[in-house]
């Protein structure tokens, strides 16, 4: 059964955070004995921020959960996917030189270092998915007791009006590598961050002008606000493994 769990805080000028998260599989303390050093991967397969897209069926393109490319993919015939594609160009100019992976991979290093039991040795970016079969590789071959995979996303909402920062942990444990058997997953978790564009009242509906402002008049503040998701989700990490 997952457990779901909401908050919503009212922040000044009109800005709304939120925080949402799904804790999909706690760890088992038995096995939580067993680990002495973890190993981290994160998987940042995008090079740049992008805007989602929402299909008739109300199924979101890209995104942590599916092919981050496919906002620029030739087979979508949507009139709102060359929008939304024209519309993040001056948004990615604005973060031109922004970091993200390396921001991330700092984040990560030293929120990670809270969670005394883990001993974290190394923190790893990726830039592409890794199948599951990659991840048991890496799980077997690693020195570490466990490797724990955080797939990264950040993007602007459909409406172009929201910042989400969202995670996926996964925990691997390698607890028989003389036998061969498969590696297990003994913690899975999933969290988001949102943060609205302030003064959304101000009846700004077409992506091109959203897009212009965010790039002219808010890129500070979006910069420092994926700083703040980033921080916000591995807060989450560090207090959901202190609870284990």
């Amino acid at each position: 059964m997952f457990k779901r769990s909401s908050i919503h805080l009212i922040l000044p000028a009109f800005m709304m955070l939120v925080l949402s998260a799904c804790m999909g599989k706690p760890l088992n303390p038995e096995v939580k004995q067993k680990i002495k050093t973890t190993e981290v991967r994160l998987i940042i397969k995008q090079p740049e921020i992008y805007g989602a897209v929402v299909h008739n069926n109300n199924n979101a393109i890209g995104g942590i959960f599916g092919t981050v490319t496919a906002v620029a993919s030739i087979s979508a015939k949507e009139e709102r996917v060359k929008r939304n594609e024209k519309a993040i160009k001056p948004v990615v100019k604005a973060l031109k030189g922004y970091k993200v992976q390396s921001l991330a991979k700092q984040v990560y290093a030293a929120g990670l270092k809270r969670v005394e039991w883990m001993s974290p040795s190394t923190v790893k970016v990726v830039n592409r998915d890794l199948s599951t079969e990659e991840r048991n590789e890496i799980t077997r071959k690693s020195k570490a007791d466990a490797v724990i995979f955080v797939d990264v996303d950040y993007r602007l909402n459909e409406t172009f009006k929201s910042l989400e920062v969202n995670t996926r942990s996964q925990m691997y444990h390698e607890h028989a590598r003389a036998s061969g058997a498969e590696p297990d997953i003994i913690y899975r978790a999933y969290h988001t961050y949102k943060w609205d564009l302030p003064n959304n009242a101000d009846g700004i509906y077409d992506h091109h002008k959203l897009g212009k402002k965010w790039s002219k008049n808010r890129a500070k503040v979006l910069k420092s606000k994926i700083r703040e998701g980033l921080e916000e989700e591995v807060k989450f990490l560090v207090s959901e493994l202190h609870k284990s």
